[in-house]
């Protein structure tokens, strides 16, 4: 086989046609996966000659864009939409939006769970855990359950509860109760953006224009929405914290947390105010 330039797969391009086994070698993914893809619709079936089954660079392509979409925080059913063409020019940019919260906020590194168990120092059966109850939702690729290098940070901040004291049955049940009631909220803005921003632009045209600017208007919500919703749940935690401590706590602790609550730095960073 000549080499012809390079394909999304980042090998060099060469001639097909391919056997399934050397379009799983080159892609780098397995037979399965390969034969997943195209029961779900996401890879064209392959040329037949006679009884032999053979791909072609278009299949190889294919699945490097499925790569590269999923690294940007697409759902495999997302992304069969978007080779069925079965969105709006609008939403398909919506998407691409939608992929960059979640990308932005962190680098390109995935870890496995025994990366991640290694970098956070939180045992492998505690992480598994975690995973088992939706609270650290792995990210498919390929044929793997990979975590992106955000999920550090979040592990991190759960070990410095569970080292707190608080046992772990106990903060399994706060955060299972957290993401329940985090969802139906989520679902509700949702809901909101559809009816009041989305809708009328969509349904007036689907022009670059108009994908641009409902871009545009996600952007401006989405921190807008994060900084109301991070602000209030930690407004409210300080305000009942600081209520059910004077009723239970001793002066000098009621003191220590009000002068915390009201310190200069907390003021400063806008976290606090009158």
């Amino acid at each position: 086989m000549s080499e012809t330039g390079r394909n999304q797969t980042g090998d060099p391009e060469q001639l097909g046609p391919y056997r399934i086994e050397d379009l799983a070698s080159l892609a780098k993914i397995s037979i399965d996966t390969i034969r997943f893809y195209q029961t779900r619709g996401l890879l064209e079936p392959p040329l037949r000659a006679g009884r032999q089954a053979l791909y072609d660079n278009s299949h190889l392509n294919r699945l490097g864009e499925i790569r590269e979409l999923q690294h940007s925080g697409l759902s495999l059913n997302t992304i069969r939409r978007i080779f069925s063409k079965d969105v709006q020019q609008a939403d398909r940019a919506l998407f691409d939006a939608l992929s960059k919260p979640l990308h932005a906020s962190h680098t390109a590194e995935y870890l496995t769970i025994d990366e991640l168990s290694q970098r956070t120092s939180i045992p492998r059966p505690l992480l598994q855990s975690l995973v088992k109850e939706g609270l650290i939702p792995p990210v498919k690729i390929n044929d793997s359950d990979v975590f992106p290098s955000s999920d550090i940070a979040m592990a991190r901040a759960g070990l410095a509860l569970l080292e707190s004291g608080i046992p772990l049955s106990e903060l399994l049940d706060l955060a299972k109760r957290h993401h329940n009631a985090t969802r139906k909220n989520a679902l509700l803005a949702i809901e909101l953006f559809d009816e009041y921003v989305r809708n009328p632009i969509t349904q007036k045209d689907d022009s670059p224009e108009s994908s641009q600017k409902l871009v545009e208007k996600f952007n401006q919500l989405l921190p807008a929405a994060v900084a109301l919703v991070a602000g209030h749940f930690e407004r409210t935690l300080l305000a009942l914290a600081q209520r059910h401590l004077e009723q239970v706590g001793a002066k000098h602790e009621i003191e220590a947390v009000r002068n915390a609550i009201t310190s200069p730095s907390r003021s400063e960073s806008g976290k606090q105010s009158d």
